[in-house]
């Protein structure tokens, strides 16, 4: 299975990010060339792993101690990044970025 998720900064799509679930390969596609505000800082050699690892730390914590009720706010009743992401664009309080799962 193929996902399709755009990286946004404020209003601004940066990024596209293409995940083969399947094969566990990434592609990325960054339409600006200001790095700061793209998806992998500008990087296009994006492993499956490095995508994991953006993932998880943008959304809450497993280890968090009110995580469960935190999830039930959203309506998601066990821990999984992805419908974490898809409720809540991955967005924290402490910065402007955005994944929007298409």
């Amino acid at each position: 299975m193929i996902k399709t998720y755009d990286w946004y900064f404020g209003d601004e799509h940066t990024s596209t990010i293409k995940v083969d679930f399947k094969n566990k390969k990434v592609e990325v596609e960054h339409f600006t060339d200001e790095k700061p505000i793209c998806a992998f800082h500008g990087k296009t050699n994006v492993t499956f792993t490095m995508w994991e690892t953006m993932i998880e730390r943008r959304v809450i914590p497993k280890t968090q101690v009110d995580a469960e009720a935190k999830m039930a706010a959203i309506g998601i009743t066990e821990y999984d990044p992805y419908k974490i992401i898809e409720k809540t664009h991955g967005q924290m309080v402490h910065d402007a970025f955005e994944i929007i799962p298409r």
